[in-house]
């Protein structure tokens, strides 16, 4: 699997093995392998099934929530690479995300600041797996739009 590129993608992963986790306990509720302990609150197998899959199916509503998050912000990405007006930017800031990991490797963000328009702007980068060649006070080229939205490529 490719590695994510946006925090909604990572958690639409989790989201999704939660999800499946939870319909496959409930199956196994329903054809009685899965069965309920002395101290459940939920003796019938049934209604245990019934409650595992609809959790299972909730956390899969979820994953779908943020997988059109993470399109919507990948379309925006395009977009403004594409038709967004360029404009240079500043490094503030490199750091290693250490509480999000993916293969036992923790992507880097960069955060940045730019002017457009008369207002300054504060935004970060998306997930960057590998550490970026720059450092802080590097120049960057930056994607904006009309309404401050941003976007970089290395």
């Amino acid at each position: 699997m490719k590695k994510p590129k946006y925090k909604s993608d990572l958690l639409a992963f989790i989201f999704l093995c939660l999800g499946l986790g939870f319909i496959i306990f409930g199956c196994l509720s329903f054809v009685n392998i899965v069965k309920p302990t002395a101290h459940s609150f939920v003796q019938d197998r049934i209604l245990s099934g019934q409650i595992f899959c609809f959790l299972g199916t909730t956390f899969c509503v979820i994953q779908a929530a943020f997988r059109i998050f993470s399109y919507k912000q990948a379309k925006l990405h395009s977009q403004l690479t594409s038709t967004g007006t360029k404009i240079v930017g500043t490094i503030e800031k490199i750091s290693l995300q250490k509480g999000t990991t993916f293969g036992k490797k923790s992507p880097f963000i960069v955060y940045y600041t730019y002017s457009y328009k008369d207002k300054i702007y504060h935004n970060k980068s998306c997930l960057l797996w590998d550490k970026p060649n720059l450092s802080n006070g590097d120049k960057i080229d930056i994607f904006v739009n009309d309404i401050g939205q941003s976007t970089f490529e290395l």
